[in-house]
């Protein structure tokens, strides 16, 4: 990634360089392509997203999580990437295991709570999400309420770590020959998919 000083500096483009800023915005230079954007400062949340959506993507892509469960359902972290007008969200995991591809989220303590899965993060129509309620947990399950919003605070607080995170595994994943390849989901597949989603739906 270039900054986008330098980029639109050279194009003689001093008007642009005052908008992108004021957006918190930088340019991401994928195969000499200057158009795709990579927005920062999106405060991050956390998010139930509609399993049809998640049960259609994964009969293309296996790695796609699945998001119910017996106990809490899998929720996502996002916007973790907005890249060729796709937002990315990354699914937050009780494996506390320190990998290539993950962050570790860490309570107030320093212990470990949970993790945040770029490996199998997801673009997702933002009509297919809500966001999480805390007040509504908090009745029927005060404890796990606590836990998410401290969770939630600790990506707020890294947000910056997040989502350069999430542009790193994206781009060795897409344009690089990396061997995390084989652990990660295939993000233009799941953007053909996306696309195909939006046409039919």
């Amino acid at each position: 990634m270039r900054s986008f000083d330098k980029v639109f500096r050279s194009l003689k483009c001093e008007a642009l360089i005052r908008v992108f800023r004021s957006l918190k915005c930088e340019v991401l230079i994928l195969k000499g392509c200057i158009s795709t954007l990579f927005l920062r400062g999106n405060m991050l949340k956390f998010y139930n997203v509609d399993t049809t959506y998640t049960d259609y993507l994964r009969k293309h892509e296996n790695k796609v999580p699945f998001i119910t469960y017996s106990n809490n359902n899998k929720f996502v972290c996002g916007v973790v990437l907005l890249i060729n007008d796709y937002h990315y969200f990354a699914p937050i995991s009780s494996n506390i295991r320190k990998q290539k591809t993950n962050i570790i989220i860490k309570n107030k303590k320093g212990e470990k709570t949970s993790s945040i899965k770029f490996s199998f993060m997801f673009p997702i129509p933002l009509n297919l999400i809500k966001e999480m309620n805390f007040n509504v947990i908090r009745k029927y399950n005060p404890k796990h309420s606590d836990l998410l919003q401290n969770e939630l605070k600790f990506c707020r607080k890294n947000e910056s770590l997040i989502t350069n995170k999430a542009l790193k595994i994206y781009n060795l994943v897409k344009y690089k020959n990396a061997y995390i390849k084989n652990f990660c989901c295939d993000y233009s597949l799941l953007e053909k998919k996306y696309d195909e989603w939006i046409k039919n739906n």
